[in-house]
């Protein structure tokens, strides 16, 4: 069915490309006040925001020429998110929709503005990307930034400061203080150094991306009319995958959307906070909502899992939070027998034979193939697939690991570009008939 670029009533407004929403989805949909919503896994929370983006952008309240911003932990989540709502819009509305992920927008920001920051805080506009990790820390605390001013301390105090606080907490963990600090620690003293020598002392400049959100930060905070800018552009704000939020990325968008008019959705599930090894917040649900007067609304519906899965699921969640609900589940149960097991092995030699047998014997019986199934380790992937591989080949099943080699890991993030779908695309175009879907044209 062709979408039309027309306004609709917000009382005629319904659900696009699904049978229904659970009431509390549309009471989001629908919303004009600050919603922080806590969804479990399939609750469908990237389609609560695509509906929502139709709903704004259909209905006008979200008026032209203002945008929505949405912004994502991961960039495939951002990508997601566009699709949905280009599948759901005329393209004229859809193209409202700014959807990226954090350090996009941070870096976006850096690199329009940067130049406007104070000099001590300025990068050099062809600065270079950086990905400092223990070892580089640990270098530069211990060998290269040497020993603090006898007025602020010794050696020995710098060498009691542990990596993780060192990034997590002096270098990146506060708002940048325009003027420097002026009374430092010998951990800000640190901090400074290291931010001093990567903005200014080298050839070029490296940046780390959560050095790049704390400079958006600091520039539009000293800067009004960049800030004022971005409050113009845009009218509503989603924030996906709200749990894996940094402090960081919370300043930012506080410092932009704090006591202003936007409308701010903020999507996720507070039982699956896994990034806090990356800086994520402990509980940035329960800051955004004292922040924004944030209403906390549940979704209760589960697409993905069956019944069996649910109530297995509600057990886990109820040991992280004793007042979780435990969700209603909307697929229909499509296997018998066990749902799932908990399986102990003598050697991991032996798993790696009986799951290769379990899988070809599912295959035979089910009618399926590899990509079927999935194997999923706690780490190290390569170390389990140097075992699993030899059994599974012996039962004719070959075995991929997705995670085995930085090339595949660079290859899923490359085909995530929007480049990289446009030479598919043109590809497809010259080597396949017919292949003028791919670009909307018809026959």
């Amino acid at each position: 069915m062709a979408l039309l670029a027309r306004r609709v009533r917000p009382d005629d407004w319904k659900p696009i490309g699904v049978d229904a929403l659970e009431a509390n989805a549309m009471k989001v949909v629908s919303s004009t006040d600050n919603r922080s919503v806590i969804a479990g896994p399939g609750a469908g929370k990237t389609e609560l925001l695509a509906q929502r983006a139709a709903y704004l952008l259909q209905t006008g309240m979200a008026p032209p020429p203002r945008r929505i911003l949405a912004i994502s932990f991961k960039r495939d989540a951002a990508t997601n998110l566009a699709a949905r709502v280009r599948q759901r819009c005329h393209r004229s509305h859809a193209g409202r929709l700014d959807s990226m992920t954090f350090d996009a927008f941070a870096k976006g920001l850096v690199d329009r503005f940067g130049q406007a920051l104070p000099e001590r805080w300025r990068p050099r506009p062809d600065y270079e990307l950086m990905f400092p990790n223990d070892t580089a820390f640990r270098g530069f605390l211990f060998q290269d930034v040497g020993t603090p001013p006898k007025a602020i301390g010794s050696y020995a105090d710098l060498q009691a400061i542990s990596i993780k606080t060192f990034e997590r907490s002096l270098l990146v963990g506060s708002p940048l203080p325009v003027l420097g600090w002026p009374d430092p620690t010998v951990g800000q003293w640190a901090a400074d150094r290291f931010w001093q020598s990567s903005l200014h002392e080298g050839k070029k400049t490296f940046l780390s991306f959560p050095m790049i959100g704390r400079l958006a930060e600091l520039l539009l905070r000293v800067n009004p009319m960049a800030r004022d800018a971005m409050r113009l552009t845009y009218s509503h704000l989603f924030m996906d995958e709200f749990q894996d939020t940094t402090q960081i990325q919370y300043d930012l968008v506080r410092t932009i959307f704090l006591g202003t008019d936007a409308v701010i959705t903020a999507v996720g599930d507070n039982k699956q906070q896994i990034m806090r090894w990356a800086m994520a917040m402990d509980d940035p649900f329960s800051a955004f909502d004292a922040d924004f007067s944030g209403k906390r609304t549940p979704l209760y519906n589960n697409y993905r899992s069956s019944p069996e899965l649910v109530r297995i699921q509600h057990v886990l969640a109820q040991a992280l939070d004793a007042r979780a609900v435990e969700p209603v589940s909307k697929t229909a149960t499509t296997i018998a027998g066990e749902s799932c097991a908990i399986w102990d092995f003598s050697s991991p030699e032996i798993e790696a034979h009986r799951l290769a047998r379990f899988v070809a014997a599912e295959m035979k019986a089910h009618a399926l193939g590899p990509r079927d199934f999935v194997l999923l380790v706690r780490q190290k992937a390569v170390d389990y697939a140097a075992v699993l591989e030899p059994a599974f080949r012996a039962s004719g099943i070959p075995l991929r690991n997705e995670a085995g080699t930085v090339g595949a890991v660079m290859l899923q993030e490359l085909l995530a570009e929007e480049v990289s779908e446009l030479l598919v695309k043109v590809l497809r175009l010259a080597m396949t008939k017919r292949a003028g879907l791919s670009f909307g044209l018809q026959y």
